[in-house]
């Protein structure tokens, strides 16, 4: 017995046998922890509590748990500044968010030599916090940054030359459409599935007046969360419960997604050809599937007001607009804004208000920053002159409509207007 204890209790044990017990048993411990946070930051998204998944990130980021200090230094570094930076671009507060970018892709380009061979993160992580740089980049109206971004990306060899979609959205801000399309069916290409990019292209057919394209582009099934895993990942994911309640976790969140978004475009293009009957057939089947993703909620907001204002509902439109300008105030995102302005303006404009439709598309002028917004506007604000009487306020703006350049149906009604007006 004594025997026994002294080789317990012997220096070799405790090196050779029970330390390594003592971290394997912590990082198990830790490990499980881990998952149920991310568990926990999907269920705060899927519940719309963005003020507690904003302080989820911030803990994350200071956690000293052996695990995470693990993964955040050694193993993935910059993979959670990279998604913080995309939380912080999705509510608006781009400054931040480029700092994070920033900083995600110095950490990603630390040299790992052994895990990258070993594991390949670094390969993932750099893409994911480029990719972040690019779509801030295109928020702040930073194109030509956006696109040097975009070149890197491109030039990774994880990404083998491959397109990614968030370059066609710098593409369309900057009113480049003809170049945003050919982007998204290189992408498309590559990856058929690419959500964005048939967003961008269906959001290109629609400005270009294109509407039965801006609908087929969105007929297709989009990617289930499992694709975003390799087959062996994935087999080695499912083995695990918590990890396979990630997973489910994750293909609800995308349920509250990315079917909504295609309904939500769909009614887009309908109402934009005035078949409102359509535009609120697609938005009744949207409204099983909205989650409180607040842009997506505002998006359907202001198409229920323009179709309730189509119908001459005055009391319906009213509702509506004032549901997305109470998401636009409690949410800092200067295109929400903008886009809440002008889908007011086009309500007032359908019930023959135009002085209140005036007010708005002024308000939204204020928050104009892409070409685009600045090209729409000026079309609306034309229209509101024309409407109002005011011949000479109508023919100037028309002819800023034309001097843009941009190829889109609106450019060509102005083309039109001008010739009536004169």
């Amino acid at each position: 017995m004594a025997r026994l204890l002294a080789k317990l209790t012997s220096v070799w044990f405790l090196l050779e046998v029970a330390v390594p017990l003592v971290i394997a048993a912590w990082v198990l411990i830790d490990v499980k922890h881990s998952q149920r946070r991310m568990q926990r930051k999907v269920r705060l998204k899927l519940d719309g509590k963005w003020d507690e998944v904003d302080v989820h990130y911030q803990c994350d980021l200071k956690s000293r748990r052996l695990f995470s200090y693990l993964m955040r230094e050694h193993i993935e570094p910059g993979n959670l500044e990279a998604g913080y930076a995309l939380f912080l671009y999705e509510q608006g507060r781009l400054e931040p968010a480029l700092q994070f970018a920033d900083r995600a892709v110095v950490l990603a380009r630390k040299r790992r030599v052994f895990l990258n061979s070993i594991l390949g993160l670094q390969q993932k992580t750099l893409p994911a916090a480029i990719n972040s740089r690019v779509l801030i980049l295109t928020g702040l109206g930073r194109y030509d940054d956006a696109r040097t971004a975009s070149a890197e990306l491109s030039n990774l060899p994880s990404v083998h030359n491959k397109l990614r979609a968030t370059i066609c959205l710098t593409e369309v801000y900057s009113g480049r459409l003809d170049r945003a399309l050919e982007l998204a069916y290189k992408t498309l290409a590559h990856d058929p599935k690419d959500s964005t990019a048939r967003v961008v292209a269906s959001w290109v057919f629609r400005l270009k007046g294109e509407f039965a394209e801006a609908i087929n582009i969105l007929v297709y099934t989009p990617k289930d969360v499992t694709e975003l895993y390799s087959p062996k990942d994935l087999a080695n994911l499912l083995r695990d419960r918590e990890s396979a309640k990630f997973i489910e976790l994750q293909r609800q969140h995308a349920a509250t997604i990315h079917e909504p978004i295609r309904l939500l475009l769909m009614s887009g293009v309908y109402a934009e050809q005035t078949k409102y009957d359509d535009a609120t057939r697609a938005l009744d089947a949207m409204e099983l599937l909205l989650g409180n993703n607040p842009v997506i909620k505002s998006s359907y907001e202001r198409n229920r007001a323009i179709c309730a204002a189509a119908k001459g509902d005055v009391r319906q439109t009213e509702q509506h607009l004032a549901e997305a300008r109470t998401i636009a105030q409690n949410l800092p995102k200067r295109d929400t804004q903008w886009e809440t302005n002008i889908a007011a303006g086009r309500c007032y404009l359908l019930l023959k208000l135009t002085d209140k439709a005036g007010v708005e598309f002024l308000a939204a002028q204020r928050h104009v920053l892409h070409p685009i917004e600045e090209h729409v506007t000026n079309y609306w604000l034309a229209r509101t002159a024309e409407a109002a009487k005011r011949r000479t306020e109508a023919i100037r703006n028309y002819q800023s409509v034309i001097a843009d350049d941009i190829p889109t149906w609106m450019r060509q009604q102005s083309l039109a207007a001008l010739d009536r007006l004169k």
